[in-house]
Parts: C-alpha cells; structure tokens; sequence
C-alpha cells in the first residue's frame, strides 16, 4: 500500500490486523434479514464478504480503514505523513543513524498534526544524521484505521454487500459484479467532500 501523496518520499505497509472488524456480523445479518440466532450457516459468507468490502473501499479512497499496525518508510524527517491514524497511535518513530545503528526518536522532539496527518521535528529540534546506504532510512510505527466508520462507508460497505447477495449465484459460480454500484460511489464522493470533518 503506497502513499498517493508522497508516493516518492514514503512507503506505507500494513501488517496485521488487530481487533475486530467496524462491520460486525450482527449488523450485516440484521441487514440481510437472517433473524433465527441459531442460523450459522452463512455466517463464513457474510463475513468473507465484509472483508472483501472494506478491502475494495481501501483501495478506492486510498486510506486504512480496517484497524491494524503500520510501518510507514520515509527517505528523511522532512517527509512524514500518516494513513488515517487511531486516535490513539501509539507512534513510534525509529531511524538508522549515521552508523547504521536503529535508533527511537525521543516522543519529545516531534509534533503530531491530527488535521494534515504530518509528522514534524520541532523547530529546537536538529534531525539526526541518517545512514547514508539505506534508500528509506527512517520509519514510524503506528496503529491506523477506524474503530467506527463514518456513516458514508458503511452504507457503502452494506450497498456492494447487498448487491452481492443479489447476485449470489454468480459468486457462488466464481464469479464477481463488476464494477461499484452507482450508490455506493455517490456515497464515497460524499465522504471524499467531507472527509476533513471525520
């Protein structure tokens, strides 16, 4: 996963995913209308397609949306910027200094910008000089993606998943819908408007 900003300066990877999905079980079966409890046959399906959903809508906005650790390269100080962090980050900021030793940068030496999504040494602060062999010499660690998604994404989620369940008998042939339904894009191009105030 590569940042669409600084795709030159940064490199984002995502690891492991921690905790649950923002779209629960509960809530797609309620939305498909599966009200027996003791009903657990489709449970698999449902949630291969949550996944599948949050994966695809990842891809089309560009940012983590399903909570998990991220390792973010950079080629110096000067350049970084975080993927939709939590609110609580747990940041870490790690680099190769001149010597090639891994070195953490001191919690006290940078600024966090929630708005911008920037990291940034602050002004009384000299960066450390880098290992010189090593292309991306410097990385932050953090916890990104969304404990609760802003509505637009989960009626999108819910919109490609219903449309899904429409055409179960081609999925269940191997075969995908092509495309996003025309719902579910004007719902992302909602949240892309107002993305600033999530």
């Amino acid at each position: 996963f590569r940042c669409r900003i600084r795709e030159k300066f940064m490199i984002h990877i995502p690891a492991t995913i921690t905790g649950e999905l923002p779209i629960s079980l509960a809530e797609v079966r309620e939305r498909h209308g599966i009200t027996q409890d003791d009903d657990t046959s489709r449970n698999p399906q449902l949630l291969s397609r949550i996944s599948l959903a949050l994966e695809y809508l990842e891809k089309e906005l560009g940012i983590i949306l399903v909570r998990r650790l991220i390792t973010s390269r950079a080629k110096s100080f000067d350049s970084l910027e975080l993927i939709r962090p939590d609110p609580d980050p747990a940041l870490v900021i790690k680099y190769l200094d001149a010597d090639g030793i891994e070195q953490t940068l001191d919690a006290l030496l940078y600024n966090v910008n929630p708005i911008s999504l920037t990291v940034t040494l602050k002004a009384t602060t000299t960066a450390p000089e880098l290992y010189a062999e090593s292309e991306y010499p410097v990385w932050i660690e953090y916890l990104a993606g969304f404990t609760t998604l802003p509505i637009q994404i989960r009626e999108a989620a819910h919109v490609m998943m219903m449309q899904w369940e429409r055409n179960q008998t081609d999925i269940a042939a191997g075969f995908r819908p092509l495309g996003m339904p025309y719902a579910a894009h004007e719902l992302l191009q909602s949240y892309r408007e107002f993305r600033h105030f999530f």
